[in-house]
């Protein structure tokens, strides 16, 4: 639920700051794609070098699969509960943001 709730708030982001439908994929190619590869999608973000790490642990999607990799192969015990409120931060704020520009559109 968190992890829709944060893309739906960049959804609404993305909505009201495109100019043309071909834009979206320019938003899609620089912002979800690399995200999807780097979000810890395909590996562990433990294993990662310093660098990358703070990267990786700056995408909301990182906290999603960090959630959702524990729920499905770890004990209750070991499930990384600081990914819960580290996304509703992240809902939070992207959907303020959009309400904000939503209130403040101009046509």
């Amino acid at each position: 639920m968190l992890n829709c709730a944060v893309f739906a708030g960049l959804g609404v982001i993305v909505g009201l700051n495109v100019q043309s439908l071909e834009s979206v994929g320019l938003f899609n190619n620089f912002l979800i794609v690399p995200m999807s590869f780097l979000g810890g999608t395909f590996f562990d973000p433990a294993s990662l070098p310093l660098a990358l790490k703070g990267i990786v642990y700056l995408l909301p999607l990182t906290y999603t699969t960090l959630g959702l990799r524990a729920a499905a192969y770890k004990p209750l015990a070991e499930f990384p509960w600081y990914a819960l409120p580290v996304l509703l931060g992240f809902a939070m704020a992207l959907s303020a943001i959009g309400a904000y520009q939503f209130a403040n559109q101009q046509d």
